[in-house]
């Protein structure tokens, strides 16, 4: 990352080993530049903690400078179930979920590790805010 960074590289956004991984500010010389090593599982039959859940970034870039001004993230919960008799994979935003559990029909068991994974995530990108998606639902 730190030479990606000194090559003049804006962002660097990571994958693979399905679990969020950290996140940092690389500052070479004259830019401050974003680093998520990992955004985790989007889509995933893995089940253990940290493996059911990944997140989804927002970057804004400033119109003028060209680079990038603000970084957030959403964590997102991959929960297996069913939608119209179909069994599928759905990614329900955390933030979404645990301010109107109602509006979602998840057994217990996905309900605490929704949550225990939302937890885990937070602590470990504790240096990066949470983007509040206000999504109507």
């Amino acid at each position: 990352a730190k030479f990606l960074a000194r090559e003049g590289v804006d962002m660097i956004i990571g994958s693979h080993p399905h679990v969020v991984q950290n996140f940092e500010y690389i500052n070479p010389e004259y830019q401050n530049m974003p680093v998520f090593y990992s955004l985790g599982n989007s889509i995933s039959n893995q089940r253990k903690p940290n493996t059911d859940g990944g997140i989804m970034v927002k970057a804004e870039i400033n119109v003028f400078t060209k680079r990038i001004s603000s970084v957030n993230f959403l964590p997102v919960y991959v929960h297996k179930g069913y939608l119209n008799n179909i069994f599928q994979y759905h990614l329900i935003p955390t933030i979404d979920y645990i301010k109107s559990p109602d509006k979602f029909n998840i057994p217990s068991k996905d309900s605490v590790n929704l949550h225990y994974f939302d937890t885990e995530t937070r602590k470990r990108l504790s240096n990066v805010s949470v983007w509040d998606t206000d999504i109507n639902l």
